[in-house]
């Protein structure tokens, strides 16, 4: 199955690395020296990991400079990566590769930091305002996507983490998902959340390690105060459980 991803680059026609699109935000975030999130695990992978910031492009390559007295990240050249970058509503999220280590020269001769691929895409993820859970690791929740009539089905997958707001889902799409359209989700839990049923809208986009498949953010279009409620009970059950 093709897998399709619509990125900021390819959502303004642009392919390559090269894109205005993608050089723009990264220009932006040299000059307000961004913070950096690095990691294998896409959903764990945020800015406030604090792995450094954007500090310039050279020779093609994006350079990060780490903080200061930190030890860094564990960089192995020639390993995938998801890069965050910080950004004011939000973070921007992408793939990269290790290049190596980065020692700078002259009056940057102390600074250390890595040097990684310039991302090909970068989708931007923002902030939530309410209370998110993860919930596939013990609730098993399984959700349909449909179109926004609801007569055709987009994919099928599993929920990932949810909040009254909105969710994440990875799923395997039958067809082109695009970012900032309006689908039909159905939601089926086996216990502790109710199933429901709402209209959502496509925030963002990413690859899974899990082949044909996407992860999908979603923000409901109407808020839904009953999932509030229920999350919030499902964390006092979780918190109250005895240690292993």
């Amino acid at each position: 199955m093709r897998v399709w991803i619509k990125s900021v680059a390819n959502l303004l026609g642009l392919e390559d690395t090269d894109s205005a699109s993608v050089r723009q935000i990264i220009e932006d975030a040299t000059r307000r020296s961004a913070e950096v999130g690095l990691g294998t695990d896409e959903s764990e992978v945020n800015p406030e990991l604090g792995h450094g910031i954007v500090d310039t492009v050279d020779d093609g390559e994006l350079v990060i400079a780490s903080p200061e007295g930190c030890e860094g990240f564990e960089l192995v050249p020639g390993t995938d990566l998801f890069i965050a970058i910080a950004a004011p509503r939000g973070f921007y999220r992408g793939s990269c590769e290790a290049v190596s280590r980065w020692v700078g020269r002259g009056e940057n001769a102390r600074r250390k930091g890595y040097r990684v691929t310039m991302p090909k895409s970068l989708m931007l993820v923002q902030r939530r305002d309410s209370h998110r859970v993860p919930v596939a690791f013990d609730l098993a929740p399984r959700a349909i996507v449909r179109d926004l009539t609801g007569n055709s089905k987009v994919g099928a997958g599993t929920v990932l983490d949810l909040s009254e707001s909105g969710m994440r889902l990875r799923v395997a799409p039958l067809r082109e998902v695009f970012q900032g359209e309006t689908l039909l989700v159905q939601a089926t839990f086996p216990a502790e959340i109710p199933s429901f049923e709402s209209l959502a809208e496509v925030m963002y986009i990413a690859p899974s390690k899990v082949p044909d498949a996407l992860i999908v953010g979603l923000r409901f279009t109407e808020a839904r105060p009953e999932l509030g409620r229920a999350i919030r009970n499902l964390d006092m059950k979780r918190s109250s459980r005895p240690a292993a």
